[in-house]
């Protein structure tokens, strides 16, 4: 039996639309299937999501379904699968997304020539009414290089900063207690940062490997409707912002991208419901910023240390947009 090169590691949670898709993209390829395995990790999925990869089973005998006893999101049941994962490789892909059909013979290929323990690619993004767009896109491949290297090289806010969109060697990840944070959101951005600045060998290829859909709906994608979801937005650029700060000041781009986003979020927060406000505060108050206080402008930094200041201030905001709003255009006629 050929050993297990990479195992693909898929989180399941209300995607049974979806779903087929992804898994049929993931047996569309030119490697033999005992040279890698697909482990389903079902989150508690309250839709028909683990009955479809059950059908699967019975087709593919590389296909793994563990099924978790209590919904800890996406972070818990990546870090599931990557505990029991026999392949050198791990790639995690996201059940709602898709990878290019027949991809991995190339991406094993490039990564096993030169032992990488990361191998980054492209993106296409996709929406539901099926138009594509570039994600992220880089010009120039690399040669091997560190991950340091890559992050010195390009601006961070062009950095792909999901874990989908690379190849980690699975000792990279289990050697340095890489695991993600669970029972949060947004808990991707920290953990491929760290992954990838630990790493000493590096490759990006343009290669397009991973589709991505652009879902409007998710409530990631709405978080000025949803307090604990911004307060987590929040919190994880807090703590990409101390990471950087304790381990790599010098990486400039980092550091902009991360007050460059909690600036702009600022008015997410205005925008909150009342009672999504109440959460937002009870889940921001959580983390210490004191330590980053220097990178922020002195209203960024009274804000998050007195986010009760909306309670006053929402009204206020309300009152003058309103009236921006109301306002009617000029009459350049003639009289």
């Amino acid at each position: 039996m050929s050993q297990t090169k990479i195992s693909i590691i898929i989180p399941i949670y209300n995607v049974e639309k979806y779903l087929s898709k992804c898994l049929d993209s993931v047996f569309s390829q030119d490697i033999p299937l005992t040279d890698y395995e697909v482990i389903c990790v079902n989150d508690c999925s309250p839709d028909l999501s683990r009955e479809i990869v059950l059908e699967y089973q019975k087709q593919y005998e590389n296909l793994i379904l563990i099924d978790h006893k209590v919904n800890s999101k996406q972070g818990a049941a990546r870090n599931t699968g990557l505990k029991i994962a026999k392949g050198k490789y791990v790639w995690f892909v996201d059940s709602d997304d898709y990878i290019e059909t027949n991809c991995l013979g190339r991406l094993m290929s490039v990564a096993e020539k030169d032992d990488l323990e990361v191998l980054h690619f492209n993106v296409q993004q996709f929406d539901e009414r099926g138009i594509y767009r570039d994600y992220k896109h880089f010009p120039t491949e690399t040669d091997v290089i560190t991950g340091y290297e890559f992050h010195k090289k390009n601006d961070y806010k062009d950095v792909t900063k999901q874990p989908w969109a690379q190849l980690y060697k699975k000792d990279l990840l289990l050697n340095n207690d890489l695991l993600f944070e669970e029972n949060t959101f947004y808990e991707d951005a920290i953990h491929t940062l760290n992954a990838t600045l630990l790493n000493k060998k590096f490759v990006y290829i343009s290669d397009i490997c991973y589709f991505y859909r652009k879902n409007p709906s998710s409530v990631v994608n709405n978080v000025n409707k949803n307090g604990y979801v911004l307060a987590n937005r929040l919190v994880q650029l807090i703590k990409i912002l101390q990471f950087i700060d304790e381990n790599y000041p010098n990486l400039e781009s980092v550091i902009a991208y991360c007050i460059r986003l909690l600036s702009r979020n600022i008015f997410n927060i205005c925008k909150l419901p009342k009672d999504e406000l109440k959460i937002f505060i009870q889940n921001i108050s959580k983390i210490n910023i004191t330590n980053i206080k220097k990178y922020f402008p002195c209203y960024i930094y009274y804000f998050y240390t007195h986010p009760d200041i909306f309670n006053w201030l929402e009204p206020i905001v309300t009152i003058v947009f309103k009236n921006s709003y109301n306002k009617k255009p000029p009459n350049n006629k003639d009289s």
